[in-house]
């Protein structure tokens, strides 16, 4: 029997992976890959967690895009997901190279066909209806149009997700609970807020269906099933927050920092489903706005409808329309304000507020339609329905087919959705002759399944072949001519042009760890950099007080000497350590105003905001009035979380360190006879991080060592070490539920 297990699931791996080795022939055959955010912000991501851990350091500060930033906040690096994991394995012997985000694509989407077929297979015991509602939830529309981008990622583990949460309240004990978090842990450090947090939508309302849909639902017997879950929720809920609170603690914080704190109705409404677009739910391919396609085949609406009215048992009716509740939930979420119902949820509902492009939930929508697809198929293909039923089946196909054809002829489509209808339908008319039914059945597992990717694979084509070509050498020549760009000196992009950063692609600093200011802009952008970029397309001056050297892509640079095709370098540069012996305070308009106004080499001040200095001894004016002449201080070493300059400072005065302030970066002085004292780090010249010094030569120790960020991490390695514990023994994920459908 184990060996039969074993056998079973190899082939079922063997045969996904197969599958999509053909979905994706371009990637081996013409050098093509999943591009645009995958090559500027996901793979860079990787890479620099790579070369992080090779120069032995945890991968917290990104000193090489948007000036720096806090990568730890950014929950699309996936710092603490296994897969990411795999990949920094990977690149030992294969090195770091753009496979790495294609295998995270791959492995993905390998899992997602996996988990929904493990979980329908549970559910049914039917592999050819496992097959069928892999296939609609991978190959449908409303996720494969995401195939390019970190949103789908939670997603793809999410049928693990609603397995073991199944088995949990089937059967509730600490053990399972750890199960749940596990499934949790790999959703939410996969990559992408939104679509965790309409997993997590998913589980709590399935979760809460299971406990009231129990056999005896009333209220005292509902209470006794919590209880029983008692200790196995305080198990989810202690390992769950431990492995996930590395992640989200301080990706909240950086949230709250960046352009995204301030939202309101219409950044939630924006980019909806219009109801037009509805009837692709019919027909794929009706008009050219691929991404709005929420085309899944016939077999998950007609088959869910079909089975409401064809159960044999109340349970098996109740699940089957809280699908069809929670896919109807997912469209008119996904319609925005014409939906109706997402002004309400957004204004009433924690979470719904927190998230732009209201079509994603359509996400929603394509797991219910792959439940209902691998349901429906299981009871056609197992032919013992009532026989009116067939009479049912067969009449809601040829009204199907009859709209099909009444909105938009699509030969393909119509083809399969006949074909379908008749094949499903074959092993009930056959159920009275035993030995026919039985090759009947046979047959319809194979050709259903075959049928339900033939289909989806036309309607997806075109998404199939929204692919990019592998990145090449470009940028390394500009590069070979910004000698001093590791920790000298930056650069900035001016353009967005594909693939994205035109004259110097936005991955080249990760690559080659190089310092830039400019960046692919994600989600957790400081605000303080996005002021700053929308200042610099107006001046771009501005940035040489921001150590920014060179200009590569923009059309009106300041004026400079061109070093490279496209990039130009400038003379008068502020320098990475800089000691000024006078300080101006004023408001962040004015400062911006002052930086614009006067050139590097004639500020001799450091401009300081009051709130940033409040409870800061600044040093006082000279007597004389006059101020004197800055001084350039020196680079000891620079590295991700760490950095050390020497600055000999005639007077009392303030350093300013041309790297992006954050409050997780410390300072500390070192004196010339070895003494340290603990220095406050404050920001200056709108972003910048600045500490005051008293006369002499002095060393600045600057670490990054975020608060609590260290308990952070214990608690990550024990909620493993609370996983490792429960998975101790033997286990059982995939024993099957006989008699169907529930």
């Amino acid at each position: 029997m184990r060996k039969r297990v074993v056998l079973t699931i190899g082939a079922v791996a063997a045969g996904y992976a197969l599958l999509l080795t053909a979905l994706f022939w371009r990637v081996w055959l013409r050098g093509q890959m999943s591009g645009w955010d995958c090559v500027v912000e996901y793979w860079p991501d990787l890479v620099s967690q790579i070369h992080a851990l090779r120069h032995g350091e945890w991968p917290m500060w990104n000193p090489y895009a948007l000036g720096g930033y806090p990568m730890l906040a950014d929950p699309q690096a996936g710092l603490f997901s296994p897969v990411n994991w795999l990949l920094w394995l990977g690149s030992v012997p294969f090195g770091d190279g753009a496979w790495l985000i294609q295998a995270k694509v791959l492995l993905g989407l390998w899992a997602a066909l996996g988990g929904m077929h493990a979980w329908t297979w549970r559910r049914t015991g039917s592999h050819a209806a496992a097959v069928v509602a892999a296939l609609v939830y991978v190959l449908g529309s409303p996720l494969l149009v995401h195939k390019n981008g970190a949103l789908l990622w939670p997603m793809l583990y999410l049928p693990w997700g609603l397995l073991a949460l199944e088995r949990f309240v089937a059967h509730p004990s600490a053990r399972r609970g750890a199960a749940v978090a596990a499934a949790l842990w790999l959703m939410g450090t996969a990559g992408h807020p939104q679509s965790f947090f309409y997993a997590l939508v998913v589980c709590f309302l399935y979760g809460g269906f299971l406990v009231l849909a129990s056999p005896s639902p009333s209220p005292r017997a509902v209470w006794a099933t919590v209880r029983r879950m008692g200790p196995g929720l305080i198990a989810l809920g202690a390992l769950a927050a431990a492995l996930l609170a590395a992640t989200w603690l301080p990706a909240r914080d950086a949230v709250a920092a960046s352009p995204r704190a301030h939202r309101g109705l219409g950044y939630v409404l924006g980019g909806a489903l219009e109801r037009g677009h509805l009837r692709e739910l019919l027909v794929p391919g009706l008009d050219h706005n691929w991404q709005a396609d929420v085309y899944v085949g016939m077999l998950p609406l007609v088959g869910g409808v079909w089975l409401l009215i064809a159960a044999r048992r109340a349970r098996e009716r109740a699940e089957v329309g809280f699908w069809l509740a929670v896919g109807a939930l997912g469209l008119a979420l996904a319609l925005g304000k014409e939906g109706h119902l997402l002004p309400w949820f957004a204004t009433h509902v924690p979470g719904f507020d927190l998230f732009r492009i209201a079509y994603r939930h359509k996400l929603v929508f394509g797991l219910a339609a792959a439940v209902l697809a691998g349901d429906a198929a299981a009871a056609l293909l197992a032919g013992d329905r009532a026989r009116w039923t067939r009479w049912a089946w067969l009449a809601l196909a040829a009204g199907w087919l009859a709209a099909m054809a009444a909105t938009g002829w699509r030969a393909p489509a119509f083809a399969a959705a006949a074909a379908i209808a008749v094949v499903a339908a074959a092993p009930a008319w056959t159920a009275s002759r035993p030995r026919l039914a039985r090759a009947t059945r046979w047959a319809a597992a194979a050709v259903v399944p075959a049928l339900v990717l033939a289909d989806l694979w036309h309607a997806g084509a075109g998404k199939l072949a929204i692919l990019q070509r592998r990145p090449d050498a470009k940028g390394l020549v500009q590069l070979a001519a910004m000698s001093g760009a590791a920790d000298t000196w930056r650069y900035h992009v001016g353009n967005m042009s594909s693939p994205y950063g035109g004259t110097v692609p936005f991955h080249v600093a990760f690559q080659h760890d190089v310092r830039e200011w400019s960046g692919y802009i994600n989600p957790i952008e400081p605000q303080r950099h996005a002021d700053l970029e929308r200042r610099a397309k107006a001046t771009p001056a501005i940035l040489a007080h921001f150590n920014v050297r060179w200009f590569a892509g923009h059309r009106k640079p300041p004026p400079g000497r061109t070093v490279a095709p496209g990039v130009v370098d400038i003379d008068d540069v502020a320098p990475v350590v800089r000691w000024y012996g006078g300080v101006e305070v004023t408001s962040d308009a004015q400062l911006l105003d002052a930086l614009a106004a006067t050139p590097p080499s004639a500020t001799v001040v450091a401009y300081v905001e009051p709130d940033d200095v409040r409870g800061v001894a600044l040093p006082a004016p000279a007597a004389d009035g006059v101020v004197p002449a800055p001084v350039a201080g020196r680079v000891v070493s620079f590295a991700r979380n760490a950095m050390v300059v020497d600055v000999d400072a005639p007077a009392a005065g303030v350093v300013v360190i041309a790297e992006p302030y954050d409050r997780g970066w410390t300072a500390e002085l070192v004196g010339v006879d070895g003494a340290r004292r603990a220095a406050r780090l404050f920001r200056a010249d709108h972003d910048l991080r600045a500490v005051v010094v008293p006369a002499g030569t002095w060393r600045i120790v600057l670490r990054y060592q975020p608060r609590g960020y260290v308990a952070l991490v214990l608690a990550f390695f024990a909620g493993l070490a609370g996983l490792a514990l429960a998975g101790l023994g033997r286990w059982r994920w995939l024993d099957a539920v006989p008699g169907g459908p529930r």
